[in-house]
């Protein structure tokens, strides 16, 4: 009895080995996929590597162009205004109920002397 049980296990033990067939190049099938994998995985990296150098490169220098071009056609745009100074100042503009908790109190934390414009003497 004991002889049978010990010969039915190694029996099975050695199916389990054995159970991948070997094709003619004497790979099993899942050393093949996974070679087919590889060689996938190297072409698609290729596929992307070349997108990335000679498709995305020439975007974004003709983005920067056209944003160059843009900011150049706004310049020229504000140089037709009249001063800051001399704009007409609406009631819903620079509303303070309350100061700001830093610098003069007066100006937001975006304050850009350039472009915005305050009259200190306007009462609200």
């Amino acid at each position: 009895m004991f002889r049978a049980a010990f010969a039915r296990r190694s029996a099975q033990a050695a199916r389990r080995f054995y159970s991948a067939s070997a094709g003619p190049a004497g790979e099993t099938e899942y050393v093949r996929n996974r070679r087919l994998v590889q060689e996938h995985a190297a072409s698609t990296t290729s596929l992307w590597r070349n997108l990335s150098i000679y498709a995305t490169i020439p975007v974004v220098i003709a983005a920067l162009a056209n944003a160059y071009y843009r900011y150049q056609e706004h310049v020229e745009h504000e140089s037709h205004l009249p001063p800051l100074e001399e704009r007409t100042e609406y009631p819903y503009q620079n509303i303070r109920t309350k100061n700001f908790p830093w610098g003069d109190g007066d100006k937001t934390i975006f304050w850009n002397p350039k472009v915005n414009y305050h009259n200190k003497d306007k009462v609200v």
